[in-house]
C-alpha cells in the first residue's frame, strides 16, 4: 500500500464525515485512512502522544496526518505524490495548505520553509508527506511538549538531512484554529454513526480503518 492517512478525531462527527469524504474523493486508492479516536476529551497532548502509541498501525510506504478538522481540497493529492516518488524514492514531500482567515492564510510559509529553512508556526501537519520509516522513527517527538508537536517532530526529521521534494500545491484546508478544544453536538454513539455511514471497518481492538486499497 502507498499511503496511511492517518486521522485524529474527538467529537466532531459533521467534520470528520466531510473529512472522511475528501479521502474517498481521491482519484487514486492506494491508501488507507487509520482512525484515533478520543471519546474523552482527553485534550491535545494526548492527541500528540497516540500517534507514537499507534505507529504500529501505519502499513503504508507513506504517511500522512488528516486530523478531523481538516480535509483534502485537491482530489489529485494521492496520485500526485505517488507520481512524484514515482520518479525518485523522496523522504519528505512538502505541499501547502490553507488555514482559517488572518495571516498567514497558507502554509508554509515562504521562503523560511521553501528554502528549506524551519521557522517555529511557518508549516503544520497538513505540509508534509514522509516516508513510513522515518515517521515512525521519529513521531515519538510529536508528543515530547504540551505544544508544537507537528513542529518538533519535523524538526528532528529535518536533522537527519532527507531527501524533500517541494511540491508547491495547495492540498488541504485546516478548517479550525482551535488547538483541540472546539466540539460539535456529539450524541453518544457518535463515531459510530459516522463509521456505519462511510463503511469504516473495525479490525479488533478500536482499530478502525477505511480502506481504500486493494490488492488485485
Amino acid at each position: 500500500m502507498f499511503l496511511t492517512i492517518v486521522t485524529r478525531t474527538c467529537q466532531r462527527p459533521v467534520m470528520l464525515g466531510e473529512n472522511i469524504q475528501s479521502v474517498k474523493d481521491q482519484t487514486c486508492h492506494d491508501l488507507e485512512q487509520v482512525f484515533i479516536v478520543d471519546r474523552q476529551r482527553k485534550g491535545i497532548k494526548s492527541a500528540n502522544k497516540s500517534l507514537a502509541l499507534n505507529k504500529d498501525r501505519v502499513d503504508g510506504d507513506y504517511v500522512y496526518i488528516l486530523d478531523d478538522d481538516c480535509m483534502l481540497t485537491n482530489p489529485e493529492f494521492v496520485g500526485a505524490i505517488k507520481d512524484v516518488v514515482s520518479e525518485e524514492s523522496w523522504d519528505i514531500i512538502m505541499v501547502k495548505s490553507t488555514r482559517p482567515p488572518g495571516p498567514p492564510s497558507r502554509q508554509p510559509l515562504v521562503p523560511t520553509v521553501w528554502e528549506g529553512r524551519l521557522r517555529h508556526g511557518s508549516c503544520n501537519c497538513l505540509c508534509y508527506v514522509i516516508r513510513a520509516e522515518l515517521w515512525k522513527e521519529y513521531i515519538e517527538w510529536f508528543g515530547s511538549k504540551p505544544r508544537g508537536g507537528d513542529w518538533w517532530f519535523l524538526s528532528q526529521v529535518l536533522g537527519t538531512a532527507p531527501s524533500i521534494y517541494w511540491l508547491d500545491e495547495v492540498m488541504a484546508d485546516a478548517r479550525q484554529l482551535g488547538r483541540g478544544k472546539l466540539f460539535e453536538d456529539a450524541p453518544k454513539g457518535w463515531f459510530e454513526r459516522v463509521a456505519e455511514e462511510h463503511s469504516l471497518e473495525n479490525l479488533g481492538e478500536e482499530d478502525w480503518r477505511l480502506r481504500l486499497w486493494s490488492s488485485s
